[in-house]
């Protein structure tokens, strides 16, 4: 019996979304909360966020109109860690992957920048 691709591919991101997480929870310190991640969240989401969500993630820019990017701000996007940990790696839509251009503590960092849109 073969195994089946699609299968493996689900389980090795769920594997690596929780290895995110679990260095995330491991590393409370040095990534979630404290002034030093939301610099480096903050550095993370200017160069590789901004032009489509905006410096103030309402997704507003030329290019977040022309892709329909996500308006962080907005009552339809509510923070979720492991899907926007997700949708950060693999990408979705017209929104590029950013698995191989970021560790999985600048993902984490990033995904936890955008929570301070939501205030």
């Amino acid at each position: 019996m073969r195994p089946n691709t699609a299968n493996i591919k689900k389980a090795f991101v769920v594997l690596f979304v929780l290895a995110a997480m679990a260095v995330a929870a491991f590393l409370p310190g040095r990534f979630v909360g404290t002034a030093e991640a939301q610099r480096s969240g903050a550095a993370i989401y200017a160069q590789n966020c901004a032009r489509c969500h905006g410096a103030n993630g309402r997704a507003q820019t030329r290019q977040g109109r022309a892709s329909e990017a996500t308006d962080l701000t907005s009552d339809d996007w509510m923070p979720d860690t492991a899907r926007d940990t997700r949708i950060v790696t693999r990408g979705k839509g017209s929104m590029p992957a950013f698995g191989k251009r970021l560790t999985p503590a600048q993902v984490g960092a990033a995904v936890q920048y955008i929570r301070r849109f939501k205030r």
